[in-house]
């Protein structure tokens, strides 16, 4: 599960800013020469980071959870716009 969530998240989120659904994501709609989402993992793994770094499993959990609910309702609002 950890590992298919540090593969897609990047993806979804360079996705995302590509469609232009949030006009704050546009820098993140950039691909490096090897057509990986560099600008999306840097800032996924910020997040991460960020959410390791609270040290407490009963905080970072709803938090996650919540991140990938709306992470896939966009992916969703995506597919109607």
């Amino acid at each position: 599960q950890s590992l298919q969530c540090l593969i897609v998240a990047p993806k979804l989120l360079q996705q995302i800013a590509q469609d232009d659904l949030l006009p704050v994501l546009r820098p993140f709609a950039k691909l490096s020469g090897a057509g990986e989402p560099v600008r999306a993992l840097c800032f996924t793994y910020l997040v991460a980071a960020s959410l390791v770094l609270i040290g407490s499993l009963d905080i970072v959990a709803p938090l996650l959870s919540m991140c990938f609910l709306v992470a896939y309702a966009f992916m969703n609002c995506s597919c109607f716009v």
